[in-house]
């Protein structure tokens, strides 16, 4: 499973966030989009995190995040499924990606805490309805994250050409796919965020939310799939390499 950063249009002090969360949820690569001056990145992370591997793509001017990730869609077998968070925010628990389901579109869900943030309506069976960008009350559902397979983000960027590049953020291009039939989940996963903008001290903010995370705990059990864990080690989240490259297992022995 591949999955984007997209730094270029964000501020990248919160990247190690997504990736450990990218990681846990079974990531094996990762693309981050960069700006043409962020090549200090491609020494920062290198070209492994653990067992995954990292390819860098350079979006040329910050464009919006749909940009940012159709940027990255040359590079992704049409088989593979996508993880694509935007650096915007902070957000637990940890392995809440991996309640995202395969073989079609999904978004991570949490409980509102801005008027500012997306609003998710939901059907009746969980499926997204609308996206909403207007003013909110607070408690309703929105987003920090989605996953899609690939096949899905190459409908969205058929629409996006389409429609002349005018949406800038996912929020409309999703609203029209789903206006022409497309459908994605809504995955009450999340537990909690904190936006990330310049009146907020990431480090500060990290230190707090790492502090309340374990009284805000979601059990995402029930969304779990086995084969898609991942191994702690290092303080890093790695997702597990194939069995015969895995030298602690009993077929390596």
């Amino acid at each position: 499973m591949w999955a984007i950063v997209p730094v270029a249009s964000s501020e990248h002090t919160v990247a190690e966030h997504h990736v450990e969360r990218m990681l846990r949820a079974g990531a094996t690569r990762l693309c981050f989009v960069i700006g043409p001056s962020q090549t200090h990145l491609l020494e920062k992370f290198g070209g492994a995190i653990g067992f995954a591997h990292v390819c860098y793509t350079v979006q040329a001017e910050p464009r919006g995040l749909n940009d940012a990730i159709f940027c990255a869609l040359p590079l992704i077998h049409p088989d593979e499924e996508v993880l694509v968070a935007p650096l915007d925010s902070i957000w637990f628990p940890e392995d809440a990606l991996s309640a995202l389901p395969r073989g079609m579109m999904s978004f991570l869900l949490f409980r509102s805490q801005s008027e500012t943030d997306p609003v998710v309506l939901l059907d009746d069976y969980g499926y997204v309805r609308e996206i909403r960008l207007e003013a909110s009350t607070t408690g309703a559902w929105t987003w920090r994250a989605f996953k899609a397979p690939v096949r899905v983000l190459r409908e969205l960027h058929t629409l996006w050409l389409r429609r002349e590049r005018r949406d800038i953020t996912i929020e409309s291009l999703a609203n029209e796919h789903f206006r022409r039939g497309g459908r994605a989940r809504g995955v009450r996963a999340g537990s909690s965020y904190l936006r990330m903008d310049s009146t907020v001290d990431r480090r500060e903010a990290l230190r707090l939310m790492t502090r309340v995370k374990q009284d805000q705990a979601v059990d995402i059990g029930p969304y779990l799939e086995t084969e898609r864990a991942g191994v702690w080690s290092l303080g890093r989240a790695q997702p597990l390499p194939p069995p015969g490259d895995n030298p602690t297992s009993p077929s390596a022995a």
